[in-house]
């Protein structure tokens, strides 16, 4: 083979599913490959379910543990990644979704058979209690024809619990710099930058819904809270843009090329929305049509409360 692969499951504070997910993994049908089992200190008992399975297990494949000593969140923890596994391809898990039995020779096959840096493929989508969700993860960018410049300024690209990546990504643009950014995000980017983007259109997993973080529009309860929910998504979008502004000149894009434009006009556009909430809006007078129009979206959305 022309790569070598570990599988990383990614846990935090999912004591009730990580069972079923570590389970999962020992129980892939490729040739024996790398189990990385890591827990981002986790203040619940994942990593004793987790040491339990490992030490039990007596299968073909080899079984690395590790906790971190302290929370280093999802950003972070996906960078660790780098250094845990020693596959040059890293296969993701999440601790509370099920890989079917065939999800890393699959994935093996595709890395095998093309050059791609990113792999990722169909899921089933239930809830926790077993009810099916439709797959609205497919109206990501990655999973249709696209342009460069529209991925750009995604923030849907692909189902990230179904990803593989390799870690050229790693070396060439570095880890992820922001805390804030969820790592398909920044992954598909990169791989769409490099043109080297591969969708497996089978079912490779039960992602399971309801449990994790959300960007859902659904409506809040209070203004205050709408109001806090609207800050950290738009400071995370405001990360997202800024890592996608430094990948892309990191791949060789001049700063006047129709991605490195529309990456900056929607991250102005997304400073002047952040600015309802923290009146810091001098800073966009010189644009005072669009800062109105960003103001008054937020506006309307903090009444909404959505």
């Amino acid at each position: 083979m022309k790569n070598s692969y570990s599988i990383v499951v990614i846990a935090y504070n999912q004591s009730a599913w990580i069972e079923d997910a570590v389970k999962a993994v020992l129980q892939q049908d490729c040739d024996p490959i790398e189990i990385v089992l890591s827990d981002d200190c986790s203040t619940d008992d994942t990593f004793t379910k987790m040491t339990a399975l490992a030490q039990g297990y007596d299968g073909p494949h080899t079984v690395v543990l590790n906790r971190n000593p302290v929370n280093l969140g999802l950003a972070g923890h996906v960078n660790r990644t780098y250094d845990l596994a020693s596959g040059d391809v890293i296969i993701s898990v999440a601790g509370d979704d099920i890989c079917y039995p065939n999800r890393a020779s699959r994935t093996i096959e595709a890395f095998e058979t093309g050059d791609p840096l990113l792999v990722f493929s169909q899921a089933r989508v239930e809830t926790f209690d077993g009810q099916e969700r439709p797959r609205t993860y497919q109206k990501g960018a990655l999973y249709s024809a696209y342009d460069l410049t529209s991925v750009a300024v995604s923030m849907e690209l692909y189902l990230g619990a179904t990803a593989a990546w390799h870690k050229d990504m790693f070396r060439k643009y570095g880890p992820i710099a922001y805390p804030e950014c969820y790592e398909d995000l920044i992954f598909g980017f990169r791989a769409a930058l490099e043109d080297r983007v591969s969708c497996i259109n089978e079912d490779l997993l039960l992602y399971r819904v309801g449990n994790g973080l959300t960007n859902s529009t659904t409506r809040s309860s209070s203004r205050e809270e709408n109001s806090e929910k609207r800050i950290r998504l738009l400071q995370r979008m405001i990360s997202v843009l800024e890592q996608r502004y430094q990948d892309a000149r990191t791949f060789g894009l001049d700063e006047t090329h129709p991605v490195c434009r529309a990456l900056r006009v929607l991250r102005d556009r997304t400073e002047m929305r952040l600015s309802y909430y923290r009146g810091n809006r001098r800073r966009h007078i010189r644009t005072p049509a669009r800062l109105t129009r960003a103001l008054l979206s937020e506006w309307l959305r903090d009444v909404r409360k959505r």
